[in-house]
């Protein structure tokens, strides 16, 4: 929470989120703010909302946070999942019908996914010499889904649009950001049949995202580079929020959310990309 509360302050001093009017324990005072949270599946379906977001994402993964986050920019992906792995192996649910399914998931063959891409990222980045490439580490919002956003239409045919909630705000790839919004474009039904964005929606996204990023023109070629590195990022974001709910679900009351069974959606729909099964 302190860290939230510096970022959120740094951005209300630099006027890209709401104004704050004072923080204490474990909150703060925030102006407020006139709007609606979007439907998850309008963020990437309205193609007015979906390139609002587009763009205030460009703009965010291009803030200075040095003076809150430091200078040495490191992904936190890898770090935080591979914390997250090591806690979920010592899970224990006293629930019988839980613990069969919390047993079922194969936590090694995740890992050995995890460190495959983590290896193929890290060399990647090594042959990278052009620091405009696609695998940028940047401020990143890392949670970007509906309950997180607020956008108001307004009398001028404008839309003014907020990002909130800044707990897991750091710095990672954009990449993995984008990736993680298309992700929750399915919301907590994890509805990725019918709600994931298509091709289509995910090249009209990044070109607009692009072309607020370097305001120049954008060619076919640079969408399909960032859309690649995405692709990978996909099933990394299933993984982490995956893992996150099974810890979650060990002791939070399903009455309020049920985080276990939000965890195994996403981690099933990891397996079934990657063609992983279930433990017998």
């Amino acid at each position: 929470r302190q860290i939230e509360n510096k970022i959120v302050l740094h951005l209300s001093y630099i006027k890209f989120g709401p104004t704050i009017y004072g923080t204490f324990n474990n909150g703060r005072l925030e102006e407020f703010l006139n709007g609606l949270p979007p439907k998850p599946v309008d963020m990437c379906q309205n193609e007015i909302l979906q390139q609002n977001i587009a763009k205030k994402l460009a703009d965010m993964h291009q803030l200075d946070m040095s003076s809150i986050l430091g200078t040495n920019k490191q992904a936190t992906i890898f770090t935080l999942i591979n914390k997250w792995m090591k806690k979920v192996k010592t899970l224990t649910f006293t629930d019988k019908e839980q613990l069969k399914l919390y047993n079922s998931l194969p936590f090694d063959t995740i890992q050995g996914y995890i460190d495959q891409i983590e290896g193929k990222i890290q060399q990647q980045q090594q042959q990278l010499v052009d620091h405009n490439n696609n695998l940028d580490i940047v401020f990143a919002h890392n949670d970007l889904l509906s309950g997180n956003m607020l956008y108001n239409d307004n009398d001028d045919n404008t839309t003014t649009l907020y990002f909130l909630d800044y707990e897991y705000g750091n710095y990672n790839y954009a990449a993995f950001d984008i990736a993680n919004h298309f992700c929750e474009c399915c919301g907590f039904e994890c509805d990725f049949a019918n709600l994931f964005p298509t091709n289509i929606q995910q090249k009209q996204f990044i070109q607009h995202y692009l072309l607020q990023k370097t305001k120049e023109s954008v060619n076919d070629e640079q969408i399909h580079q960032l859309y690649n590195v995405i692709q990978t990022f996909i099933p990394l974001v299933h993984i982490f929020w995956g893992v996150w709910g099974i810890i979650r679900g060990e002791t939070e009351d399903k009455q309020h959310f049920d985080y276990l069974n939000y965890g195994l959606l996403l981690l099933t729909e990891f397996m079934r990309i990657e063609n992983i099964p279930f433990n017998t």
